[in-house]
Protein backbone atom coordinates (compact mmCIF):
# COMPACT_ATOMS: atom_id res chain seq x y z
CA UNK A 1 0.00 0.00 0.00
CA UNK A 2 1.37 3.52 -1.23
CA UNK A 3 1.78 5.85 2.14
CA UNK A 4 1.60 9.03 -0.49
CA UNK A 5 -0.74 11.87 -0.76
CA UNK A 6 -3.81 11.17 -3.34
CA UNK A 7 -5.98 12.79 -4.86
CA UNK A 8 -9.12 11.34 -7.27
CA UNK A 9 -9.10 13.39 -10.31
CA UNK A 10 -12.12 13.94 -13.14
CA UNK A 11 -11.23 13.54 -16.65
CA UNK A 12 -13.33 13.24 -19.62
CA UNK A 13 -17.24 12.83 -18.95
CA UNK A 14 -17.55 10.36 -16.40
CA UNK A 15 -14.36 8.90 -15.60
CA UNK A 16 -12.31 9.15 -12.41
CA UNK A 17 -8.48 7.83 -11.26
CA UNK A 18 -6.73 8.09 -8.26
CA UNK A 19 -3.38 9.66 -8.46
CA UNK A 20 -0.42 9.40 -5.86
CA UNK A 21 1.43 12.82 -5.51
CA UNK A 22 5.35 12.21 -4.45
CA UNK A 23 6.14 13.76 -1.04
CA UNK A 24 7.90 16.65 -2.83
CA UNK A 25 4.56 17.99 -4.97
CA UNK A 26 1.76 17.82 -1.95
CA UNK A 27 -0.78 20.09 -1.85
CA UNK A 28 -0.61 21.16 1.76
CA UNK A 29 -3.30 24.26 1.71
CA UNK A 30 -6.01 21.82 0.01
CA UNK A 31 -8.54 19.07 1.41
CA UNK A 32 -10.52 17.37 -0.29
CA UNK A 33 -13.11 17.54 2.37
CA UNK A 34 -13.58 21.16 2.81
CA UNK A 35 -13.69 21.53 -1.30
CA UNK A 36 -16.53 18.93 -1.77
CA UNK A 37 -18.74 20.94 1.55
CA UNK A 38 -17.81 24.40 -0.31
CA UNK A 39 -18.67 22.80 -3.61
CA UNK A 40 -15.75 24.32 -5.07
CA UNK A 41 -13.31 22.28 -7.45
CA UNK A 42 -9.65 22.60 -8.31
CA UNK A 43 -8.22 22.26 -11.82
CA UNK A 44 -4.70 20.61 -11.41
CA UNK A 45 -2.02 20.49 -14.13
CA UNK A 46 0.10 17.19 -13.70
CA UNK A 47 2.70 15.29 -15.06
CA UNK A 48 1.07 11.65 -14.38
CA UNK A 49 2.69 8.37 -15.17
CA UNK A 50 1.24 4.80 -14.98
CA UNK A 51 3.14 2.53 -12.61
CA UNK A 52 0.81 -0.32 -12.22
CA UNK A 53 -2.19 -1.42 -13.75
CA UNK A 54 -4.59 1.29 -12.48
CA UNK A 55 -1.72 2.87 -10.28
CA UNK A 56 -0.76 6.71 -11.31
CA UNK A 57 1.84 8.79 -9.84
CA UNK A 58 2.35 12.21 -10.36
CA UNK A 59 5.90 13.91 -9.23
CA UNK A 60 5.07 17.38 -10.88
CA UNK A 61 2.46 19.85 -10.46
CA UNK A 62 2.46 21.77 -13.28
CA UNK A 63 -0.38 24.11 -12.31
CA UNK A 64 -3.28 24.35 -9.47
CA UNK A 65 -6.11 26.88 -10.32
Amino acid sequence: MLKLQHNYLHYGADSIMKVYLSENEKIKHLRQVDLFKEKKKVILELDIREIDSGIYYSDNIRSVK
